[in-house]
C-alpha cells in the first residue's frame, strides 16, 4: 500500500465521514476540501515558508547599461543601441540622458520585443515626441521572471552569484529618501529589490523582480522561491505535504463540514485532532530552519 493519500481518496473518506453514499455534496466536498489545503494548511506556517516548498532559479542575468544612438517617432518607438543590448522580452528598464527627445527620460518600461540585437521596442509611443538628437542610456532595471514549470507564491530572497544577497524592499521602497533619485543613471551591483506580483483579467500571472540601482555589468542572479500548490483536481492529484500529513486535509475538511451544519460522524473528534496535527506540521517546519540556520548544520538541510 502507498503511504500517501490522492485526492480521490481523501474525497472518499470525507464522503463517508458525513455519509454521503449518493455523491450528492460533491461539489461542496470538492471546494471544502481544497479550501483547507490552500487557505489553511500550506499558509498555517505564518513565520516561515513550508521547506518542501522552496525551489531555487539560477537561469537569469542582469545586462550592462546600453547606449542609445537612435530613437524613431512611431508608436512603438524603435530604440537603437550602440552594441547589442542582451535584453530579452520582459526585461524592465529605465531610459535617462536623452538629448532631444527628453519625454523618455526616468521613464521605466518593460521590453515588448526585440526585433534585432541593437533594437528594443519598449512599448513607448514616440510618434508626438520631440526628435531624438543624441544620448542616452539604457539601464538594465528587473526582470519578468520565466515561470514556465513553475507557480510562484512570493520569492524569498535574491541575490548575484558569489555576492551579499540584495535586501528586499516593499512597492514604496524605491520612492522613500535614501538621499538618492532612483530612476537616474546610477549604476553599480544592485543592493536592493521588490519582488511584485499582477494578474490579469484573463487569469494571466506576471512575476517581476525590480532592483536598485541599474546594473552596471553583467550579473547571474540567483533567487529562490516559495513554489504554490496547485489546486487538487484529478483523482490521482496528490497534495504536496509529507505523506504523514495527508490525512490532515480530511480532519479539516471533516472540521469545515461540521461547523456549518453538515451531520458528520463524531463531531467533536475533528476540531482537535486537526488542531494538533497543523501544529505537528508547523513544528517539523520550525525545527527544520531552526537547524538550518546554524552554522554547525552538518547536513546539507537544503539540498
Amino acid at each position: 500500500m502507498t503511504d500517501y493519500l490522492n485526492y480521490g481518496q481523501i474525497k472518499t473518506r470525507v464522503k463517508n465521514i458525513i455519509r454521503d453514499f449518493n455523491n450528492s455534496m460533491n461539489d461542496i466536498i470538492e471546494d471544502v476540501v481544497n479550501m483547507v489545503y490552500l487557505n489553511e494548511i500550506m499558509v498555517y506556517d505564518r513565520n516561515n515558508p513550508l521547506w518542501w516548498m522552496i525551489d531555487l532559479d539560477d537561469s537569469l542575468e542582469a545586462q550592462a547599461p546600453s547606449n542609445i544612438t537612435a530613437i524613431s517617432k512611431a508608436n512603438p518607438g524603435i530604440f537603437t543601441t550602440e552594441s547589442p543590448h542582451g535584453l530579452s522580452v520582459g526585461a524592465l528598464v529605465v531610459i535617462n540622458n536623452v538629448q532631444g527627445m527628453t519625454e523618455v527620460n526616468e521613464r521605466i518600461a518593460a521590453v515588448n520585443s526585440v526585433p534585432g540585437p541593437n533594437l528594443l521596442n519598449l512599448g513607448i509611443s514616440t510618434a508626438s515626441y520631440s526628435s531624438y538628437e543624441s544620448g542616452g542610456i539604457i539601464g538594465h532595471r528587473g526582470l519578468t521572471l520565466n515561470t514556465t514549470g513553475k507557480s510562484i507564491q512570493r520569492i524569498t530572497n535574491a541575490s548575484w552569484n558569489d555576492e551579499k544577497a540584495m535586501t528586499p524592499i516593499g512597492p514604496d521602497g524605491f520612492d522613500q529618501d535614501y538621499g538618492e533619485n532612483h530612476w537616474t543613471d546610477n549604476t553599480g551591483l544592485p543592493e536592493r529589490y521588490y519582488a511584485g506580483k499582477s494578474f490579469s483579467s484573463t487569469g494571466g500571472e506576471t512575476n517581476q523582480i525590480i532592483w536598485h540601482p541599474s546594473s552596471d555589468d553583467n550579473y547571474k542572479l540567483r533567487y529562490w522561491f516559495e513554489a504554490r500548490a496547485p489546486r487538487l483536481v484529478n483523482s490521482t492529484d496528490v497534495p504536496l505535504l509529507p505523506p504523514q500529513f495527508h490525512h490532515m486535509i480530511v480532519s479539516g475538511a471533516a472540521t469545515r463540514l461540521a461547523e456549518n451544519n453538515v451531520m458528520v460522524d463524531n463531531p467533536t473528534l475533528w476540531p482537535g485532532l486537526y488542531a494538533n496535527q497543523l501544529e505537528a506540521m508547523k513544528t517539523l517546519n520550525t525545527d527544520f530552519w531552526e537547524k538550518a540556520s546554524k552554522e554547525d548544520l552538518g547536513a546539507p538541510f537544503l539540498l
